[in-house]
């Protein structure tokens, strides 16, 4: 059942949004150099990925996917997953230009799918966007982890992996472009 436009404001958009109100709240866990707050940044964190895994879960469970579900989805992810590199790059655990390839891989697939939208092509999610997902939260929740439960062993892993996560992130990019503004064959 899609509920249409009048009720966009449904139970699974609602955790989608919730996201991002978890990223706001992060900010101040994670300007704090507290293994508490940064255990509680941590905690909040776990919660955001949560809604990512659930909000599409629970809107096919309840017959609620709706057009705005799938636009603020990967909106939220973006918003919520820039705000925490946002924090990390203020606290000197990543370069500003890693933030930049993840700042230009979002708003480069989100202008990829205003033109497929406006060729009237489908915009389905494609599998380099989960993994660059999946990348990014390891990367997150690994740095916040190591820094608020004090894993100093750790500390080697999280250029590495901050890096893992930039090269998918790219290629999202890269596949993402290729798949939306590649022209698509003709009929015959």
């Amino acid at each position: 059942m899609n509920e249409g436009k009048s009720a966009w404001l449904n139970w699974p958009n609602a955790l989608t949004l919730l996201r991002v109100l978890i990223g706001v709240l992060c900010l101040a866990p994670l300007a704090s150099t507290s293994p508490t707050w940064l255990a509680l940044a941590f905690a909040l964190m776990i919660a955001a990925e949560l809604t990512d895994f659930l909000d599409g879960i629970v809107a096919r469970a309840i017959g609620a996917v709706t057009d705005a579900g799938k636009i603020l989805d990967p909106m939220a992810d973006s918003m919520y997953r820039l705000i925490v590199f946002a924090a990390f790059v203020q606290n000197g655990w990543m370069p500003a230009w890693m933030m930049a390839v993840f700042v230009i891989r979002d708003v480069g697939v989100a202008y990829c799918r205003i033109i497929a939208m406006s060729k009237l092509m489908p915009v389905a999610s494609r599998f380099s966007g989960k993994a660059k997902a999946v990348a990014q939260a390891a990367a997150q929740l690994f740095i916040v982890g190591v820094a608020a439960f004090q894993l100093d062993f750790l500390r080697p892993f999280v250029t590495p992996l901050l890096c893992i996560a930039a090269a998918v992130t790219a290629y999202s990019l890269i596949d993402y472009a290729a798949a939306m503004l590649a022209p698509k064959p003709k009929a015959s």
